[in-house]
Parts: structure tokens; sequence; C-alpha cells
């Protein structure tokens, strides 16, 4: 059967459960203990999270229940799409591998401001407010200095792509090796103070000084202003695809509020939660779970957001993808639309897209799958 065939006779679909983001998030208090947290990251499903204050704090089971790794303070932190590996960059610096059982200690990195990590943890890029700059490239198990292009970073998944703002100025640069060297591309036309990106390196969203929350869909080319309320965004996070938003505002010590997009920007939502201190947020893939820290706690949302089902063909086999759930979704596929079985081939995690991904023979005939919820 040709290819051409196989994208008539192959119906993708996913099943309907709920909407993602119809409406304002319902946020909850997790029971991280009382710290002084400084920034959040999460897992591509959101199951493990990381968070870092006055010891780093680990979640296995989204935010339900908190361990302390018991080292010296680490205010960065990232973490792995699969959950594997941590790291947190202060005095000093350590690195798990092993989802946190444990610990290497290594180099100091003094006032640390902005951390970024790839998809897989092993490319790694932490700035300090003076541009100072340390990058690892084997997990944060080595690092070497390096005088960076701006002081705040978030990078594509592969590690292909690095942003840089010049904090509280409208300079942006793009990398492609890290930050060792760097190309201005255009900017807001106000004062940036946060960046996140899609998996792919294209989508930005850029948060700002008295002004609102800018996106843009080419790399930096171009911005757009969204409809966001004017104030300072000093926190921002993206979903894999840059469909789902998120920025949490504040201002110079005031509270702030919490706004949330399911349509790439489009709209935004006020969301059901107090003003606080914010601190930093953090998204799972889909963006269906949220994270938002102040200094005393973290906070989560967590929401079902319908999986896109995709396919690609080669000559002998089909690839079905979709972005990892942080609900949990079970492929199925069927020959007639009546019965259907699960598909037992495990999905395998694509770092490059932060996809799900199962690859099956061509049988030369049609068939029909979904994704559907146990």
């Amino acid at each position: 059967m040709n290819h051409e065939s196989i994208k008539t006779l192959l119906m993708v679909w996913a099943v309907l459960m709920m909407a993602g983001f119809a409406s304002a998030q319902t946020w909850m208090q997790t029971s991280a203990p009382t710290n002084i947290y400084v920034s959040i990251a999460s897992s591509a499903d959101g199951s493990n999270l990381i968070a870092g204050a006055n010891s780093v704090f680990l979640s296995t089971n989204s935010g339900a229940t908190w361990i302390s790794n018991n080292l010296p303070t680490q205010p960065l932190v990232s973490i792995s799409a699969d959950g594997t590996k941590m790291t947190a960059v202060g005095s000093p610096t350590v690195v798990s591998t092993n989802s946190g059982a444990t610990w290497i200690t290594n180099i100091s990195f003094i006032s640390p401001f902005s951390l970024a990590a790839s998809a897989d943890g092993s490319k790694l890029i932490a700035l300090n407010n003076s541009s100072a700059g340390i990058i690892s490239t084997n997990y944060g198990i080595t690092w070497k200095n390096f005088s960076a292009p701006g002081n705040k970073v978030t990078m594509s998944a592969d590690g292909t792509k690095s942003y840089f703002a010049v904090y509280h100025t409208t300079n942006l640069f793009v990398s492609t090796n890290l930050g060792t060297t760097a190309s201005r591309i255009a900017s807001p036309s106000v004062t940036v103070i946060s960046l996140a990106v899609s998996a792919d390196g294209r989508k930005l969203i850029a948060g700002t000084i008295t002004g609102p929350l800018y996106i843009s869909t080419n790399s930096g080319t171009s911005w757009t202003a969204t409809s966001s309320p004017v104030t300072n965004w000093f926190f921002v996070g993206s979903s894999a695809d840059g469909s789902h938003l998120i920025g949490a505002s504040r201002g110079s010590p005031a509270n702030g509020s919490i706004y949330t997009s399911s349509d790439s920007g489009l709209t935004w939502i006020s969301n059901n939660i107090a003003s606080l201190l914010w601190s930093g947020v953090a998204s799972s893939a889909d963006g269906g779970e949220l994270l938002a820290i102040y200094p005393n706690n973290v906070f989560i949302s967590k929401t079902m957001v319908l999986p896109n089902l995709n396919l690609t063909s080669s000559s002998n086999n089909l690839t079905l993808g979709w972005i990892i759930p942080s609900t949990n979704f079970v492929l199925q596929q069927s020959s007639d639309l009546f019965s259907w079985a699960d598909v037992t081939n495990p999905p395998v995690l694509n770092f490059t897209n932060l996809q799900n991904q199962v690859t099956l023979t061509q049988s030369g005939k049609s068939g029909f799958y979904r994704l559907k919820t146990p």
C-alpha cells in the first residue's frame, strides 16, 4: 500500500473527554513544606517535580508528597523530560542522573539568575545577573565558563537553539551553540524580563515590564502583542507545542496574578488564585499541569488537555505520536470502529519534540487508531 493510500485509509482520532482550558484553572496548594522557593521545574508528564529553595525538594506524584535532598541552598533547578536527570545550580551545584537517588557535587556558581536545559538534560546553561555563565554538555557532570549574550535564557527541547534576553532591556539573541556565539533577533518594543519557548524552538513567549505578554511564531523574527493585561510579567511558561501558555505577574515587591491561554496566546483567562508574590512557574509538556511558586509554597493546577494524534509513514512503518500527556491515555486500534484493543507496543519518548511515539509495521490494510483514558 502506497503512502497516499495509508494517509487516506488511516483514521487518527482522540476521544473527547472534556474541554482543556475553556475556563480559568482551579489551583490548589501542595503539601510542599514552607520554605523560600525560588524556582520549579517539571518532567514532561508532570509527575516528577523539583523545586529549588533552602534545599532541593522533589516530588514523584505531581506534588502530592515531597522530600528534601538535604543539601545546601540550590536556588535554580532543572529536570529532564523523563524525570531522571536533575540539576540544581548554586554554591555548590549538584547533579543527579538517577531521579534524585544520589547527587554529585561540583562547581560553585555565585548568584545564579537563570537556568535552561535540553529535554534529555544533557545540555545546560546557567547565567548570573552579570551575564557570566556556565555550560555543560554532559548532564551537569562538568562545566565550562563563558560570557553570555544576556542574563535570561530558554532552550529548545533538543538544545540546538538557545534564546537570551538582556534583563530589563529590549535586547534578544539566539544561539545555535549554547551561547558561544549569538545573533541579535527582533524583540518586543518594551522591556523583556522573561522568556519561554516551544519544544521545536520556533514559538516564543516573552514577559515584559509594564506591557502585555508578547508571542513570536517564527523564532523571534517578529513579535505580536497579546490581549493579556499590561503589567509586569516576571515569569512565563509554555507547553511543548506552544499552544498552552502561562504568565505570572507581580510588582516590585507587590503581589500579582496568573493568566493562561489555550489558543497560543490569542485569548487569556485570569485564574482563580489569590494574588501572591510569585517567584516561578512551570508546565507539563501538554500544558495540562501547571505549577506556580511563591516564597512559602507550591501551587498546582491540573486540567485534562486533549492530545492530538498524528501520523508519519515510511515505506515499511507507521509512527503514531502525541505530546506526552499529563493525564494518562492509552493508544488503541480497530479494524472496524466497533471493537478496540490496546496497542501493546510501549510508547517511546522522543526528546526532540516531547512526544510519545509508537512505531508499527504497515500491514497493507486500513486501520483506525484512537487515544482513550483507561
